[in-house]
């Protein structure tokens, strides 16, 4: 690792942590979203929110811009064609090129933003899932970020 990674991942803890920090402070009402506050403390690149000041750390998010855009662009086309697409199902689909753990989060982050909602979508996600697949749509709790 060179001397301007290692500063960019300095730059990008920093700003991990005043994002979250602000959040907290505020109680959920500051003019970050819930599902922004999540996705950026979870190392989850906020493809919802991107914008070109948050590019240059893209490279320090664990889980990156294209695996996530490749797991949504798949989890809307299930739901515009209102396909059933249950939690283990999407497991196969990616064989196991996916860690679970990052789908939850993917998964979480979109309905955190509001997407997917209705058409039974949730519903059949939950309907063949591990528990920590359960009930992904609640509010944001503190311990999550």
């Amino acid at each position: 690792m060179n001397k301007e990674d290692i500063i960019l991942k300095a730059l990008y803890n920093l700003y991990k942590m005043q994002v979250v920090e602000f959040y907290k402070l505020g109680n959920g009402q500051s003019s970050f979203s819930a599902s922004y506050v999540y996705a950026i403390s979870n190392n989850c690149f906020p493809v919802f929110h991107a914008s070109k000041d948050l590019e240059i750390y893209s490279d320090n998010f664990e889980i990156k811009k294209d695996y996530i855009l490749e797991v949504i662009t798949y989890l809307d086309d299930a739901y515009l064609n209102n396909k059933k697409l249950t939690f283990y199902g999407l497991e196969d689909y990616f064989g196991g090129k996916v860690n679970r753990s990052d789908l939850i989060t993917i998964i979480r982050y979109s309905f955190l933003s509001e997407r997917f909602k209705g058409n039974n979508f949730k519903q059949n996600l939950e309907s063949e899932s591990p528990i920590e697949g359960k009930d992904l749509d609640r509010p944001l709790d503190a311990y999550e970020i």
